[in-house]
């Protein structure tokens, strides 16, 4: 994931304590969100929830495609 200028964000679901003070500079940004959460677990689908409603825009909603499977 290295890149040479600061395009890329680093998330790690297991920070969601910290999802406010490390994206909100983000909160209602986004009009599509493509989301590929890593497990397919409730907890994890919960942590990365948060993030999508706090990112995604409210008006007009964000649209989300959500991109996992079971292998």
């Amino acid at each position: 994931f290295a890149t040479d200028d600061n395009t890329f964000v680093h998330y790690d679901y297991n920070d969601d304590e910290r999802i406010e003070e490390l994206y909100g500079v983000y909160r209602n940004s986004f009009d599509v969100l493509l989301i590929d959460p890593p497990f397919l677990s409730r907890e994890c689908f919960e942590k990365v929830s948060h993030l999508v409603k706090l990112i995604g825009k409210k008006s007009p909603p964000c649209k989300h495609i959500i991109c996992t499977g079971s292998s």
